[in-house]
């Protein structure tokens, strides 16, 4: 267990520094305004905190040191016989990246055309779908009073909600649902809280960026009325547990599989999605070291399983409030996950716990909730191991 803890936060590490180096491409030339200048001191500040806070072997592993170039290794290099990169528990290979940041121009394609073509040359249409979940999108601000009127309206269901955990993806777990002929199934995005789609443009590959590049979420996200306000507020906050603020998309057009990239779909499907970031106790712990010391940093190598009961009691606020957005717009079957639990360093069993507490409290309005936690081929993934102890 305490290998496939530390590969796991390895390879989680590996996809965050791929999305910082993804963002920090994207910062070419000087920069345009006040707000960009400012937000280029941030990223900078960001990458620092980053690197800081990696172990020795951690940093070799993600930023392997040059080494010296012989006349032997160079006549080598200039042969043709160079070895192969090794990948295998680092970050993700180029040309993955590239195929992934190709797949995310054409959904951008798709988002911008209202349409796509299958394998097999047949013209699918989204553009009314897509263009009704746009409108549709909303930000919910966190004193809006969701527990108060909506929720009573929502539908009431006998007895327990069906509790599940499987090791898949989050739309692979919405179209489970939906092929039980499921109502209006609607997923968590465990977002960026300061960027929307995360590093989706730049090939980068964790949740919300799978979504992004599988569905209409990003037109949802930078299209939408009133959402700039969820990356303005977000953007403001410096301890890592951002704000309460969520963005809902109802009915967003699903159009690619399953895959690294995905074939697109002979028939998409439609899901709602709430968008929403976890507290970060990897900034959060990197935060309160500096107050307390502000001549070093110490290193944090394991996840964070000290933190303050303030902390959880936000965290747990907040998954109140992913559960009200979704009952208040008449959803009763839900795909959530280990939320915050990869490289934003969250206990699992701990996140596990608080859900468990939350849905207890509105089980009467819900009919089915499925854990959907990506874990591969590696059954004793600690996030899968925890979700699945706590809802066996």
């Amino acid at each position: 267990m305490e290998m496939t803890t530390e590969t796991q936060r390895l390879e989680a590490l590996a996809r965050e520094w791929e999305w910082l180096q993804a963002l920090s491409s994207s910062f070419k030339g000087p920069p345009k305004s006040e707000a960009d200048l400012e937000k280029r001191k941030e990223h900078k500040l960001e990458v620092k905190q980053f690197l800081a806070n990696l172990t020795a072997e951690q940093r070799n592993m993600l930023i392997p040191p040059k080494t010296k170039t012989t006349k032997a290794s160079e006549k080598k290099k200039n042969t043709g016989n160079t070895a192969k990169p090794n990948n295998k528990g680092g970050a993700p290979s180029k040309k993955r990246r590239d195929q992934r940041r190709e797949a995310a121009q054409e959904t951008l394609e798709v988002l911008n055309t209202g349409q796509y073509h299958t394998e097999d040359g047949r013209l699918v249409s989204i553009e009314q779908d897509l263009q009704a979940s746009v409108e549709g999108t909303r930000l919910y601000r966190p004193a809006d009073p969701l527990e108060e009127s909506l929720i009573r309206k929502a539908t009431t269901f006998r007895g327990q909600a069906c509790l599940e955990v499987h090791n898949e993806t989050t739309f692979a777990g919405a179209r489970a649902l939906l092929q039980r002929n499921a109502a209006r199934v609607c997923v968590l995005n465990f977002a960026s809280a300061k960027s929307p789609g995360g590093g989706f443009l730049n090939g980068a590959k964790a949740q919300e960026e799978d979504l992004a590049l599988r569905s209409g979420l990003y037109a949802c996200l930078s299209r939408g009325n009133g959402v700039a306000d969820y990356y303005t507020e977000n953007q403001t906050t410096r301890d890592g547990i951002y704000t309460h603020h969520m963005i809902y998309s109802p009915d967003v057009p699903v159009f690619r599989e399953d895959g690294e990239v995905g074939r697109f779909l002979e028939v998409p499907c439609q899901v709602s999605i709430i968008t929403s970031p976890a507290p970060n106790a990897t900034v959060f712990q990197q935060k309160n070291t500096r107050v307390r010391s502000k001549k070093h940093v110490t290193k944090q190598t394991n996840p964070p399983d000290d933190m303050p009961a303030e902390y959880w009691q936000i965290f747990q606020e907040r998954i109140r409030h992913v559960l009200h957005v979704a009952i208040a717009n008449g959803h009763s079957n839900l795909v959530l996950g280990a939320w915050g639990c990869g490289v934003f360093g969250n206990d699992p069993a701990k996140v596990a716990q608080l859900f468990a507490t939350e849905l207890q409290a509105v089980a009467g309005h819900l009919e089915a909730v499925r854990f959907s936690i990506w874990a591969g081929d590696r059954v004793d993934d600690p996030n899968l191991v925890a979700f699945q102890r706590q809802f066996a």
